[in-house]
């Protein structure tokens, strides 16, 4: 789980390969991406200006994710063999 810096989202992943954005103010479901990773999602980060979010998973991959889109970014597959990702 993450609080992104503005405090606009939290956002969640799980067990279920999905990620979930919440509105922090009204609680409320704003987004899924479904289907994110291959396996759990591990780990999340986001941006310092919140625009972004990067995710991890068991699958071994990292994406970045467009907060402001609610799009998929880019994608590092095999991230445990030293590539270089940058935000």
């Amino acid at each position: 789980m993450v609080i992104t810096p503005d405090n606009k989202y939290i956002i969640t992943g799980a067990a279920d390969f999905n990620i979930r954005v919440f509105n922090m103010e009204t609680k409320k479901l704003v987004h899924i991406f479904e289907g994110a990773h291959k396996d759990w999602v591990m780990g999340l980060s986001v941006s310092s200006d919140s625009r972004f979010l990067v995710s991890s998973s068991a699958d071994n991959s990292l994406i970045k994710w467009d907060l402001e889109k609610m799009e998929r970014s880019l994608t590092l597959e095999q991230a445990h063999q030293g590539k270089s990702f940058l935000l």
